[in-house]
């Protein structure tokens, strides 16, 4: 893993050895989090640095991985990552684990919540958190258009649901969520990936979306490939597109600029990282 900061000046490259390939989740803080093929999950902190493989989950022999979720929640300076799995006969289970800083992570254990999840989530799309509410896009049919957005509050422990947008999207385009300024962003493009509409989320409750932004895709060029919100910094948004350029898109003169000094450097995936000193317990 290289380590570059937002102007792109490489800082330090970590090495860690794992078996077989590995699925990174999305993050912004000090820890990173991820699992294997084998599905097993790890974190790893690059400042300290130290890497945990983290308990199997009680569930881990017998079923597959669905919905997945990792976030922050700075208010409890409390990490947490959610696992929701499919079993069988349309039944689901979903297991938590919550660490705080110094905390022994190869020593704690993952709590089977009493609430069920009514779908089965992907796994190829992370969960997002917004304060402390975790979101999944949920797909009808084959993957043909989006039926709903699944939530799962992490105080009550109980999944609901928040309809997205009622039709204004193409549904064979590309769609993503991201929290941005504490708030739950929808992006979604049409098939020809021209351009990218960007809705928030205002009120959970009410299901009230607003339509914030248009971008103009046609200078970017896609070509089947996607774009990956990674975050926001003073009205500037920052994309990885296809996995060759990070671009910052300033959502007030909006323009793309991109960030040239990782242009010759390829990777497989992308995510913002913070410095820190957040304990594993593994010292």
């Amino acid at each position: 893993m290289s380590s570059f900061d937002l102007n792109g000046n490489h800082n330090f490259d970590s090495t860690f050895t794992l078996d077989g390939y590995v699925f990174f989740m999305p993050s912004k803080w000090e820890l990173i989090c991820f699992l294997s093929k084998d599905e097993a999950f790890y974190v790893c902190n690059l400042s300290t640095p130290e890497l945990v493989k983290l308990p199997n989950t009680p569930t881990n022999s017998c079923t597959s991985l669905n919905g997945t979720a990792f976030g922050y929640i700075k208010e409890r300076d409390e990490y947490v990552l959610v696992n929701s799995r499919f079993i069988s006969n349309n039944n689901t289970v979903c297991e938590v684990m919550r660490w705080t800083d110094g905390c022994c992570l190869k020593n704690l254990s993952w709590k089977v919540v009493d609430a069920k999840c009514p779908y089965t989530l992907s796994l190829s799309w992370c969960g997002v958190l917004v304060e402390n509410t975790f979101y999944w896009i949920l797909y009808g049919g084959k993957y043909e258009s989006i039926e709903a957005i699944i939530l799962f509050d992490l105080k009550k422990e109980e999944f609901g649901t928040v309809m997205p947008p009622k039709d204004i999207f193409d549904d064979d385009g590309l769609w993503s969520l991201a929290e941005l300024k504490e708030m739950l962003w929808l992006f979604g493009s049409p098939e020809d990936v021209s351009t990218m509409d960007i809705w928030v989320l205002k009120d959970s409750k009410s299901y009230t979306w607003v339509k914030e932004y248009t971008i103009d895709l046609a200078g970017i060029n896609l070509d089947l490939g996607f774009i990956n919100i990674l975050g926001h910094k003073e009205g500037k948004i920052l994309m990885d597109v296809r996995h060759e350029s990070l671009e910052w898109y300033d959502m007030d003169n909006k323009s793309f600029k991109r960030i040239d000094k990782v242009g010759s450097v390829k990777w497989s995936w992308s995510l913002l990282y913070a410095d820190g000193l957040f304990s594993l317990g593994s010292r």
